[in-house]
């Protein structure tokens, strides 16, 4: 597999973000309506045409909203699942003991629906099992290698487990969504922050502090309220007590430790 190579452009990157129109009350002048276009600094970007290893790149353009996306997988869903899918997401976060025995019978009646994976493993996250969740993930992987959301939690679990080479791999070599999915024009704004966010705590594990950085101030930029933009601040601000530890052990070994590393270690 060829290195990951990553790359910015230096070019203000423009993304549609599309908003459900509010009614106007009859009496009620109308507003001037903001202008809905998005701009992003420093945003990755790569020529949709070849790998990121190679040379002339250029930037790929899509569109980002926050409105729900049609999923083909939820179209092999009856009416009333399709409609409990969101409320099954929100207690996997909320309630998941309670909600766990749900989702594992949903997950066999429907073994082609890689989001119940997705949400089983989030309970199993909230409720500290990582054995299951770990077990969840990889199934999901392995059963739907091309599902977005699959290849993000594998891809932080490697990280977790410091396997950091494994990520190009899981990514084709490729940072940008519209190169993992060339057919797509638009994707969701969740989609885009999660994927951003595992790219950044990539790089932070090899030691590219400032590339992660970059994908950083990208992700505040879309939702800087969003746990996977939280979570890679908090990697590349670590504690007062964590900086101690990278400090003694870049004195003791002439070596960086970095935040993934640093869990590789205390864990084992």
């Amino acid at each position: 597999m060829p290195p990951f190579i990553p790359l910015f452009i230096s070019d203000i990157t423009f993304f549609s973000m599309k908003r459900k129109k509010k009614k106007i009350p009859k009496r009620q002048a109308p507003k001037k309506r903001r202008n809905s276009t998005k701009k992003l600094k420093a945003a990755p970007r790569g020529n949709s045409k070849q790998n990121l290893t190679d040379s002339g790149f250029a930037l790929t353009q899509y569109e980002l909203t926050d409105e729900p996306l049609d999923s083909p997988y939820l179209k092999k869903l009856p009416p009333a699942i399709r409609e409990r899918v969101d409320d099954l997401y929100h207690l996997s976060l909320t309630k998941p003991k309670q909600v766990i025995a749900e989702i594992l019978d949903l997950v066999k009646k429907y073994p082609e629906v890689p989001m119940f994976y997705n949400y089983l493993s989030v309970a199993y996250s909230q409720l500290g099992d990582f054995e299951n969740r770990n077990a969840t993930i990889l199934e999901c992987y392995k059963k739907f290698p091309k599902y977005l959301f699959g290849r993000v939690n594998y891809a932080q679990v490697c990280l977790e487990n410091g396997d950091a080479e494994k990520i190009p791999e899981i990514f084709e070599g490729k940072l940008d969504l519209k190169l993992l999915y060339p057919k797509r024009t638009k994707f969701h704004i969740s989609e885009y922050i999660n994927f951003t966010g595992v790219l950044g705590l990539y790089n932070l594990s090899i030691g590219r502090r400032e590339i992660a950085t970059q994908y950083y101030e990208t992700m505040k930029q879309m939702d800087p309220r969003h746990r996977a933009t939280k979570r890679l601040k908090r990697d590349l601000n670590p504690p007062l007590i964590a900086r101690l530890l990278f400090w003694i052990f870049r004195k003791a070994t002439g070596s960086e430790l970095t935040p993934e590393a640093l869990k590789t270690h205390t864990r084992h």
